[in-house]
């Protein structure tokens, strides 16, 4: 990696500029303490960030200084992965934060959530939070999660904006018929994949997904069971 920036600094900053989608985040952010003029030009070449729990989920002493350097560093931002610790509750305040934070991001229209807990607090309290992007959110994607009780998907019918829906899980966190029909009231979806290894039924009385048919914007179905019923 030092050879290749030794080469980049005798490059102009054009050239410099189409190297970048070959490079990984690590390297981007280790190329930006070169000098100001990189620093500048390749935070624009960061479209994805991951916080971690301690940033938005449970308070740290260095939460607002990380945040401060997110919205003030990564402006062209268009992806945020909020990457949880499933056995801890969400804060409602460091949520909170974080959230005024990411709307400072003004390319900011997809959010992951990954290994999300089962309580239903957690999942109240973070949709409640990504409702105040909801009017910029057109993609949500909850990765790996442990799902709640049935009524724990309720709250995503307020992201009124989201076109793109992925839930996926690798846990025995049953999907559960309400769940389904949460997903369905979301009349907005465009594109929706549901991945997980296990469902509430049975063989002769199996999970019934005729809800979706609801979805009359929708153009993409994917459907993935990957354990036993």
């Amino acid at each position: 990696f030092i050879g290749f920036l030794w080469c980049m600094l005798t490059m102009s900053s054009h050239v410099a500029q189409d190297v970048v989608p070959w490079l990984s985040v690590a390297d981007i952010r280790l190329a930006r303490l070169v000098c100001k003029e990189w620093a500048g030009e390749l935070a624009t070449a960061v479209h994805s960030v991951r916080l971690p729990a301690g940033v938005w989920q449970t308070c740290i002493q260095a939460q607002q200084r990380q945040l401060d350097y997110l919205q003030g560093t990564y402006q062209s931002c268009r992806h945020v992965n909020l990457a949880a610790d499933s056995q801890q509750a969400v804060d409602e305040q460091t949520l909170l934060l974080a959230v005024t934070a990411l709307k400072q991001l003004r390319s900011l229209n997809c959010i992951t959530v990954t290994n999300l807990g089962p309580y239903i607090s957690c999942w109240t309290v973070t949709v409640q939070g990504l409702g105040l992007l909801s009017s910029r959110l057109r993609s949500l994607c909850l990765s790996d999660v442990k799902l709640p009780g049935p009524q724990g998907l309720d709250a995503l019918e307020q992201l009124t904006n989201i076109k793109q829906l992925v839930i996926s899980s690798s846990y025995r966190n049953k999907l559960q018929q309400q769940h389904v029909a949460a997903i369905a009231s979301m009349q907005q979806l465009q594109q929706l994949s549901l991945s997980f290894r296990v469902v509430n039924g049975t063989l002769l009385e199996p999970l019934a997904l005729d809800c979706l048919a609801q979805l009359s914007n929708l153009r993409e179905l994917e459907v993935m069971y990957t354990g036993k019923v």
